[in-house]
């Protein structure tokens, strides 16, 4: 089983201002601590339910939010910005 994961900040627990989703606001190491915590819950999940991959897109602003070296090494993602299908960028 494939499972394929689009995260976006908003929605994710505790962001609720762009103070926090924003590149340039004060908060944003909160959110990206935050975003790459529950991408790693969603593929711990996963992976117990029996999948054998999960890959990431990563897709919020410029879309390199996700802290790699935080990442479960098992999570295969994408990041950056130059992407023809953006958000869906990765979906088969």
């Amino acid at each position: 089983m494939n499972i394929y994961i689009s995260c976006d900040m908003e929605g994710v627990d505790g962001i609720v201002t762009e103070k926090q989703s924003s590149p340039t606001g004060p908060f944003y190491a909160f959110a990206r601590e935050q975003i790459t915590e529950e991408v790693n819950a969603a593929g711990q999940g996963a992976f117990d339910a029996g999948a054998t991959s999960v890959l990431v897109n990563d897709s919020h602003w410029d879309m390199t939010n996700l802290l790699p070296e935080k990442l479960d090494p098992r999570i295969e993602y994408i990041t950056g910005s130059a992407k023809p299908l953006s958000m869906m960028q990765g979906v088969d």
